[in-house]
């Protein structure tokens, strides 16, 4: 969270008798006040959500694995369009 941020925008909630004694007993655990625990906890669970969601995974098998490791430590042999990247200042 911005501690530094300077508009601020409310969140109402209504729940159950259950799920606000469950929240006050966690937030008591760890000495914060319930909406900042809540808040804590809403917050940094949608920040987990969209960086999984925003995660790319290449799944390789074993064989091509090693090929992509193997071809990581190879120097390769530099062709023109490498050489003219390489004297540009920047890559677009």
């Amino acid at each position: 969270m911005n501690p530094n941020q300077t508009s601020l925008e409310r969140i109402d909630l209504s729940v159950s008798v259950a799920v606000k004694n469950t929240l006050t007993q966690a937030a008591e655990l760890v000495k914060l006040p319930v909406n900042a625990f809540i808040l804590e906890c809403a917050y940094e669970s949608a920040k987990d959500l969209l960086a999984e969601r925003n995660k790319q995974t290449l799944v390789l098998s074993d064989s091509d694995w090693q090929q992509f490791q193997a071809s990581l430590l190879e120097n390769p042999t530099p062709n023109e369009s490498l050489r003219q990247l390489m004297q540009t200042n920047t890559i677009s």
